[in-house]
């Protein structure tokens, strides 16, 4: 298909540059997404759709707050996403547990969450249960596990379903999507914006770019540059 480049170009079509696509598209702005191919390593295509709170930001106050506001806020969300698309979610948000086998590990991660409380001003609930109250609750925890917290505030959606009515949502406001739109090369075009090599071959022309690539944001930002500090989780 022909290529109608937008004066925003997203680069990656996962959950996070079709949100800032939905968000700009809803503001008024044209928005073109490349996204890759299905053989790439996704996260959106291989998390578990975690609403989640307990121990975001418990290092980091500014990240503990947008957490709290993220999370009151997916109700809303979730409803606009899918009126757009006519998909259903699958939202709950009825709550969420995190279970522990070992007793340090346990102490330190409810320490980390009475600091999390500490930079949302109380604006958060914990509750630290026993591993053998949870039992006595649910008694097919086994023995292993040493206690549990729990925050009602989490909760998961369907990822698959989010990913794909996220991409209808974007469509249905008038923005285009692109796949099989790799890019290799980014670099400065004369006169202003940007020019676009793509892996295949293709070239385009932006005049705003937003790198929404995940792990591959640290090798076109690079291109540009400047570092981004994302990576791959390490064992």
């Amino acid at each position: 298909m022909a290529i109608e480049m937008s004066k925003i170009t997203i680069i990656g079509g996962g959950v996070v540059g079709l949100s800032v696509a939905l968000g700009l598209l809803q503001a008024g702005r044209m928005v073109t997404v490349l996204d890759g191919t299905d053989n790439d390593l996704r996260a959106s295509q291989g998390n578990f759709g975690l609403i989640w709170l307990q121990g975001k930001g418990a290092e980091f106050a500014p990240y503990a707050k947008w957490t709290r506001e993220a999370v009151s806020a997916w109700s809303g969300f979730a409803e606009k996403i899918e009126d757009l698309s006519g998909e259903n979610l699958a939202l709950e948000q009825y709550g969420g547990f995190e279970f522990f086998t070992d007793e340090k590990e346990f102490s330190d991660f409810t320490a980390s969450l009475k600091r999390q409380k500490t930079h949302l001003g109380g604006r958060i609930v914990h509750e630290y249960i026993s591993g053998d109250d949870l039992r006595r609750t649910y008694p097919g925890i086994g023995g292993g596990v040493v206690g549990a917290t729990y925050c009602k505030l989490d909760g998961h959606v369907n990822p698959l379903r989010l990913l794909k009515a996220l991409r209808s949502a974007v469509v249905r406001l008038g923005g285009q999507i692109v796949t099989d739109a790799k890019v290799h090369t980014i670099s400065p075009a004369t006169g202003g914006g940007f020019d676009l090599l793509l892996q295949k071959g293709d070239k385009l022309g932006a005049e705003k770019i937003i790198l929404c690539a995940g792990l591959g944001n640290a090798q076109l930002s690079s291109q540009l540059g400047f570092v981004t500090q994302v990576r791959p989780p390490t064992r």
